[in-house]
């Protein structure tokens, strides 16, 4: 683990660095090699059990071949070219993975019933959810500079991120019903963790991404109201407007926000004061009267502040590392033609976290969903069908609002994309998320709503519910008939009543 740690970082396929590719082969090598010489140990010590010979030496076998596969590979990685030999990795590892739930299945030795296997999927499931609530509380210390920062906005923002996780966890945990489930639903669980884990990874590093975009839109649209207050005044005929004056008024503008998040490029600075220097030329006769759109002092005036306002955005976002300069390393253009790409490349960014976020969020309750279906163990009532379609469709609906940003542009889109310029994303989740909670808590309604059958659902706490119960060898009664007694669902055994009936 510490070994993949220290190469992720240098490790793309589309840059393969040698040196790289060959540790990860040699890290492979070594942890294959470790678990045979651990299965060749377990072998040893139970040697006098002959049932225990086949599949332990099978699996010490297959991690050793493994091992040798692997050694082999890093010697194929050269330093000139790229190759894909990469690929290798994959395929043995998907054959290890086929392999070694065929041999769970075939020896109970090597099951995985009655171990700790649905313990540790849940806890690695909880430090993910730790590592959400430490990623979300890093992206506050970089927008949280001053006490200013402290918006409602922003306030809201970081309490439905941390909220969302919170639910989430709560909806999990709650759902996880049994510690032991059948050899088939076990497998069935534990794999279905690995789509839910990325969901939910994604998930998350998209919520902290939220909270940090949320404040740069929030410092654009006060510099942007302070940009239109200064053209309000222009505007004012019984307002004095100077050439100095709406200089100093923008300057001013831009000098609030780079004392908050200083530019990280002396390219900016240098586009900004460029500007400011263009608009200082503008005559004094220009600001007496009306000046038609068609005057080229004024269509001047219209680029610079445009080009301003853009600087000043593109410097926000490089602040907080949103850096679409890079994409443009060696643009050819006048500086409007580039501040405009790399506004564009920017927006495109929030677009795919955009998209990413919900998309993940959707998926993510999806799984949890068929997490609780397959961990279920007792029957269905309607109302259980009911509750865990309305959770597909909301996961489904969670996933469908990613295309607000993807939609073409008309005047309805445009309305429909504001909704994530604005603080509401998070909340919106954070809504969507507890609701289901609720419902999911709710009890069975009296049997009449949902017909004459019913039985204990998996709600947790062990609440008491109605249930439709036989009701045999009654004195009071010659034929069977049906009696809703209240009962106590406790792990997998229900008792109704003093009539002993075990369910």
């Amino acid at each position: 683990m510490v070994g993949f740690a220290v190469i992720a970082p240098a490790f793309d396929l589309s840059n393969q660095n040698p040196r790289t590719f060959r540790t990860m082969s040699l890290i492979l090598t070594v942890s294959r090699f470790t678990l045979a010489t651990q299965y060749g140990s377990i072998l040893w010590h139970v040697r006098r059990y002959k049932t225990t010979h086949v599949p332990l030496g099978l699996m010490a076998g297959m991690n050793l071949a493994s091992s040798i596969i692997y050694l082999g590979v890093a010697f194929g990685f050269k330093e000139s070219g790229t190759t894909s030999l990469w690929v290798v990795w994959f395929i043995i590892t998907g054959i290890e993975t086929i392999l070694s739930v065929a041999f769970s299945l075939k020896w109970k030795v090597l099951g995985f019933q009655g171990t700790h296997l649905t313990t540790r999927m849940s806890l690695l499931t909880f430090i993910l959810m730790g590592e959400g609530i430490i990623t979300i509380c890093s992206a506050v210390t970089k927008i949280v500079l001053n006490a200013n920062s402290w918006t409602s906005a922003t306030t809201g923002n970081v309490t439905a991120g941390i909220g969302t996780i919170y639910v989430i966890f709560m909806i999990y945990f709650d759902w996880r019903r049994h510690l032991h489930l059948p050899r088939i639903k076990q497998l069935a669980w534990s794999f279905m963790h690995f789509p839910f884990h990325l969901a939910l990874k994604l998930f998350i590093a998209c919520s902290s991404q939220f909270v940090i975009w949320w404040k740069v839109f929030e410092v654009l649209y006060n510099t942007t109201a302070e940009f239109e207050a200064a053209f309000a005044s222009v505007a004012d005929p019984n307002f004095n407007v100077t050439t100095e004056w709406f200089v100093n008024a923008l300057e001013s503008t831009i000098g609030k926000v780079f004392d908050v998040y200083p530019p990280k490029f002396q390219d900016t600075i240098t586009a900004i004061s460029d500007s400011l220097g263009t608009l200082a030329e503008i005559p004094a006769d220009f600001w007496e009267g009306a000046y038609p759109e068609d005057d080229p002092i004024y269509g001047q005036l219209m680029n610079v502040t445009e080009t301003l306002s853009l600087a000043v955005e593109n410097s926000l976002f490089a602040t907080f590392n949103i850096n679409g300069f890079s994409s443009f390393t060696s643009f050819n253009g006048t500086e409007d033609e580039l501040q405009r790409k790399v506004e564009g490349q920017n927006f495109s960014k929030f677009n795919t976290v955009f998209t990413y976020a919900f998309i993940a969020a959707g998926c993510t309750l999806i799984l949890l969903n068929i997490l609780f279906i397959i961990s279920r163990t007792r029957n269905w009532t309607p109302f259980n069908y009911v509750r865990k379609g309305i959770n597909f469709l909301a996961g489904i609906g969670l996933c469908l609002i990613s295309i607000v940003v993807r939609t073409p542009v008309t005047e309805e889109s445009d309305q429909s994309k504001m909704f994530a310029y604005t603080p509401w994303p998070l909340p919106t989740l954070l809504l969507v998320f507890f609701c289901i909670l609720i419902i999911n808590h709710l009890p069975h309604p009296p049997p009449f709503f949902f017909g004459s059958k019913a039985v204990p659902s998996d709600n947790a706490g062990g609440v008491q519910e109605w249930e439709n119960i036989k009701v045999s060898g009654d004195a009071s009664s010659a034929e069977n008939k049906t009696a809703y007694q209240r009962v106590h669902v406790r792990g997998e055994d229900v008792e109704a009543g003093h009539h002993g009936h075990s369910h």
